[in-house]
């Protein structure tokens, strides 16, 4: 594991918070890209022009990230 890495010295702990980070972020993208939300409704649509929720630009997404401080 990333903890017993990092306890043996074998993995400092800014590169395993670096990894729980991206990994995290990858979820986070993931589910975007999976859409499977409940569709959004009909006002929403008319006022958006899209049924996909929580997706407009892609903006939101594309800003998904993580920084490591003070590791």
């Amino acid at each position: 594991s990333k903890f017993s890495q990092v306890a043996d010295n074998s993995m400092t702990s800014k590169t395993a918070l670096a990894q729980i980070g991206q990994l995290g972020m990858d979820i986070c993208k993931k589910a975007f890209r999976k859409n499977d939300w409940v569709a959004n409704s009909k006002k929403t649509v008319e006022l958006k022009g899209s049924s996909s929720p929580l997706i407009d630009s892609g903006e939101l997404s594309q800003s998904i990230t993580y920084i490591v401080e003070k590791a």
